[in-house]
């Protein structure tokens, strides 16, 4: 039950989980589908110039820097990898429809940025 918003920080009975992490906990799952650095890139991708809005709790919209998408990307690979490694990689800002599918398990559809 959320009880109580704070800059990026959720309150769920206590305990602070920060949006981040609460992502990248949600990926826990899928973590082998990202040995694919293909796929990785993808997501990096869809990361960048996207906002993914929660299908189960509309208010919840998540957004990162390209550069934390590129450390978040580096990081759930665990591959010795840095930010720089996907940063400006290309295509940011594109959905393939893999990673759209991919997101849509976790919960998430894209919501683009209002030009």
């Amino acid at each position: 039950m959320k009880t109580k918003e704070s800059n990026n920080s959720l309150r769920y009975e206590g305990s602070y989980l920060d949006y981040n992490q609460m992502i990248h906990m949600s990926l826990n799952p899928y973590l082998d589908r990202f040995k694919d650095k293909d796929f990785a890139r993808e997501v990096y991708a869809a990361l960048c110039n996207m906002r993914w809005q929660s299908i189960y709790k509309p208010e919840y919209v998540y957004s990162c820097s390209w550069r934390y998408a590129g450390g978040l990307i580096a990081e759930i690979r665990g591959c010795g990898e840095i930010y720089l490694d996907f940063y400006c990689s290309g295509g940011e800002g594109i959905v393939t429809e893999r990673v759209q599918e991919f997101f849509k398990k976790l919960g998430y559809l894209p919501l683009p940025w209002e030009v």
